[in-house]
């Protein structure tokens, strides 16, 4: 396992508790499909609160976020 790999493991552990909360938040509030609003933004407000500038109403309830990397060349996160 290389650095990369294991900044990402660590960073995931350390905020494990915090994404269970989300997904059983979101498991138990479901939404039909493309009328996600409450999910939407839930997603947003998670999102700022990692010190991200989230978009919104992308294809109705989609939301994104960029993140600059500290390297040049593509950074993804999903």
């Amino acid at each position: 396992m290389n650095h990369i790999e294991q900044t990402i493991i660590t960073e995931i552990e350390q905020q494990s508790s915090a994404l269970t909360a989300f997904s059983q938040d979101i498991a138990q509030h479901a939404e039909a499909g493309f009328y996600e609003l409450r999910t939407a933004e839930k997603t947003a407000c998670f999102l700022q609160q990692l010190g991200l500038v989230p978009q919104t109403g992308l294809a109705r309830t989609g939301v994104c976020a960029t993140i600059q990397g500290a390297q040049p060349g593509p950074c993804v996160a999903v």
